[in-house]
């Protein structure tokens, strides 16, 4: 049986004081070779540090053979952010289907999902 891929929560804003503890939970989550999924449905504001920190786990997890992408739905604010640090065609690359939108106002705990 597959194992699911570890999903990494966003939640808050994230910048430069958090780069280091997100670069260990992106890096632990594909040393497991499983694909990576980040759900920022809750996501505040990225800065540029974290939005590189993002686009470089997912070149890693090329070189590695497996997948990073991201789930859930996507903030209209966090896909600004995107665009605006020039990183919106990688967005593209690693969503799928229709996840810009405004997120639910609730969120159902569960599962062994870890939050940066």
């Amino acid at each position: 049986m597959c194992e699911p891929h570890p999903v990494l929560r966003f939640e808050g804003d994230l910048g430069i004081a958090g780069a280091m503890d997100l670069k260990e939970r992106l890096r632990d989550a594909l040393a497991k070779g499983q694909g990576v999924e980040l759900d920022m449905a809750l996501a505040g504001d990225l800065d540029i540090t974290t939005i590189q920190l993002i686009w470089a786990a997912a070149r890693e997890a090329e070189r590695l053979g497996t997948s990073l992408s991201v789930t859930g739905l996507v903030p209209e604010a966090t896909r600004s952010q995107f665009i605006d640090t020039g990183f919106e065609s990688f967005l593209a690359l690693v969503t799928s289907g229709d996840v810009f939108q405004e997120p639910p106002a609730t969120r159902s705990e569960g599962g062994d999902d870890r939050q940066v």
